[in-house]
This record gives C-alpha cells, sequence and structure tokens, in this order.
C-alpha cells in the first residue's frame, strides 16, 4: 500500500503505538516487518519531493507532455521519469531503461524520436517539459 505524502505524519505516529502494542501479540513479527516496510515506502515518497527536474530538457524527474504516432493512430499522454515506480496522479510513470524514456533523455520541447518497443516502430514529439517549484511536493495515488 502506497500512502500519499499528508498521512506520513498520521502513520508515523501509528507505527509507534503499532509497535508498542505488537509486542503483546503473537503476529508481532509479520505485522513489524509490513509497518517497517510502510516506514520505507514513505521515505521512497519523500526523495520524490527533490528529484523534480528543472531543465528544459527531458531526464530523470522530468514531467512531459509527449504525443505518440504509430501508423495513423497518434495519442498523446503526460509522463515522468522516475527511478521509483511510484504511480504519481495525473502522469504516467516510465522508467530511465523503457523504450521511452531513453529516446526522450536530452530532447526539448518540438523534438521528435523514432524507436522501437516489440517490433513496433513509433514516433514520439515532446508537446512540453513542465517545470515546477522544487518545494512542490509531487501528489501520489493511494493504492490498496
Amino acid at each position: 500500500m502506497l500512502i500519499v505524502r499528508e498521512q506520513v505524519d498520521r502513520i508515523s505516529d501509528d507505527f509507534l503505538n503499532a509497535h508498542e502494542q505488537l509486542k503483546k501479540t503473537e503476529s508481532f513479527g509479520k505485522k513489524y516487518d509490513y509497518l517497517k516496510e510502510l516506514m520505507e515506502n514513505i521515505k521512497l515518497l519523500d526523495s520524490l519531493n527533490v528529484i523534480s527536474n528543472q531543465s528544459d530538457s527531458i531526464g530523470i524527474g522530468s514531467k512531459f507532455s509527449v504525443s505518440l504516432k504509430q501508423d495513423n493512430y497518434t495519442y498523446t499522454n503526460d509522463y515522468i521519469i522516475s527511478e521509483i515506480n511510484i504511480p504519481v496522479e495525473g502522469y504516467m510513470v516510465i522508467l530511465p531503461n523503457c523504450p521511452l524514456a531513453q529516446s526522450l533523455i536530452g530532447k526539448k520541447k518540438n523534438d521528435q524520436v523514432e524507436y522501437s518497443v516489440s517490433g513496433y516502430k513509433l514516433t514520439a514529439t515532446v508537446n512540453e517539459v513542465y517545470k515546477e517549484n522544487r518545494n512542490k511536493k509531487i501528489k501520489t495515488k493511494t493504492i490498496n
């Protein structure tokens, strides 16, 4: 389960309270491990606060809009390149090693690239590279 940043304080308190209560139960090990992993996920979410790319070119942490064209079909999506595969509201998250990310790193608005996925050739056009305040927190989705 991923937690949005607004819940970090509450979860930290819950973690500490649960830790004390779980010492008294038989399932201490499983629940403690779960809460420990949850705290690690919170640390990962906090790290997203500092990966925002402020450059005009696409890189890790960049948010951008791209139109993808294959044959006569074109569709447009907003993406973010992240080293952590955590859903980000309003964006399709792609990892740096995926073909689309690899072909777009270093590209700027209006640049066009061709790349292949599973034998299909696609053309990607960068519509926009979004910039935002480094202190702005990225809103993540909660997944149950």
